[in-house]
């Protein structure tokens, strides 16, 4: 789980090497298309969850470990339970997607 000013540190660190903030999140010129999105704890959008996504073994996707930062995103149904209550159409039709794919 990010603390605040770890949090701080990676934004700054993604703004110096080109990323731009856009659309409540970073994207790069590299691939304008492609948001990347940050939350420090526990919270995402606007949700807050029960715990910490990075707490317990199956409640994150690990994406890559380096050796000063761990790259994760949140299991499917952390994704979808933030999606639901935000609750816009995008959102459902994503949520849609996930369950239909035999993901969820």
């Amino acid at each position: 789980m990010p603390v605040h000013t770890e949090y701080k540190k990676l934004l700054g660190f993604l703004k110096a090497i080109g990323y731009r903030e856009k659309g409540g999140g970073l994207t790069h010129p590299d691939d304008p298309y492609f948001l990347y999105q940050f939350w420090p704890g526990k919270r995402v959008f606007t949700t807050d969850l029960l715990d910490s996504p990075l707490l317990e073994e199956g409640k994150h996707i690990m994406i890559r470990k380096y050796r000063h930062i761990y790259l994760g995103a949140l299991n499917l149904v952390d994704l979808i339970i933030t999606k639901m209550f935000r609750g816009t159409s995008t959102d459902l039709d994503d949520c849609v997607a996930v369950f239909s794919t035999g993901g969820g």
